[in-house]
């Protein structure tokens, strides 16, 4: 079976560098990493693992260059990417993975709008201007690119990101209520509101009651009044968003919209697994 795994992973990487898969299927999954112990012994063997190379005739120190590792891991641990994404880079996004013509032009103007961003981002991030992507169809690849260019800031630009579906993070946020939570909803609205950067996958797609209209709104905002920068997944334009006007109203001014192709690139990933789990149990014995 192992050689049948590394089929599997063989045609995923062809596509898209790893699998987008729904966001259900990423609420089931464990999301955040762990962090990196203090005392950790030093991948370098360059420091003692406190991160500081002592220099005794100096009387002092400089910081190890497994410090920086250290503090990737810890923005990653705070990240919450999904570990299938968690090393996908923009560039992973392959155009020529969608079928029709029309698709990969789509896809080709998000990929650059993503790639420009990366790099103009200090401009974007005074501006507190983030991006909206959206498409009717599902495992279009909004999810993926979105995290890829989280992926990026972080490595690029040291944000602090967050990734949660917008249902998980409602969750979170409802369970500040219970007579036993540590954190309440005040500090948890404080501390959605100071992330860098806050990845918010699926929006729309839960009930949209009064206590969820408010709740969003608190947290958007929030995060609009102090300029910081959100992205969204979404299967529905803006305008199509069933929230109360001045929800989307803050949606509209806080991020640029860019359409993603209407093609399911999940099918056509799991259309070529199958072919390659084929081809493997009818191959001939060595």
């Amino acid at each position: 079976m192992e050689k049948a795994e590394r089929i599997i992973e063989q045609s995923r990487s062809k596509l898209l560098g790893t699998k987008e898969k729904d966001s259900k299927s990423m609420q089931r999954e464990e999301r955040c990493l762990p962090v990196t112990s203090e005392n950790e012994e030093c991948p370098y063997g360059l420091c003692d693992g406190s991160g500081l190379i002592w220099v005794p005739e100096e009387n002092g120190g400089y910081p190890c260059k497994c410090m920086e590792l250290r503090n990737s891991e810890k923005r990653m641990s705070f990240a919450c990417i999904p570990r299938e994404f968690r090393n996908i880079k923009v560039n992973d996004f392959e155009v020529e993975a969608y079928r029709e013509a029309e698709s990969r032009q789509i896809a080709y103007t998000a990929k650059k709008v993503a790639i420009r961003y990366i790099e103009g981002f200090q401009e974007l991030e005074a501006m507190g201007k983030g991006l909206y992507f959206y498409s009717k169809e599902k495992g279009s690849g909004k999810t993926m690119l979105m995290i890829a260019m989280g992926n990026a800031l972080m490595r690029k630009h040291q944000k602090r990101v967050r990734f949660a579906t917008l249902g998980d993070l409602l969750e979170e946020i409802r369970k500040t209520f219970d007579h036993s939570s540590v954190e309440s909803y005040s500090d948890m609205l404080e501390e959605i509101k100071d992330v860098d950067v806050l990845l918010l996958d699926d929006i729309g797609a839960e009930r949209a009651t009064e206590w969820v209209n408010e709740v969003f709104y608190n947290i958007l905002n929030r995060r609009m009044t102090a300029k910081k920068i959100t992205f969204f997944t979404s299967n529905m334009k803006i305008e199509e968003l069933p929230y109360h006007t001045r929800t989307i109203a803050r949606i509209d001014k806080m991020a640029m919209p860019v359409k993603f192709p209407e093609e399911s690139i999940r099918k056509k990933i799991s259309q070529e697994e199958n072919e390659e789990i084929m081809k493997f149990l009818m191959a001939e014995e060595e």
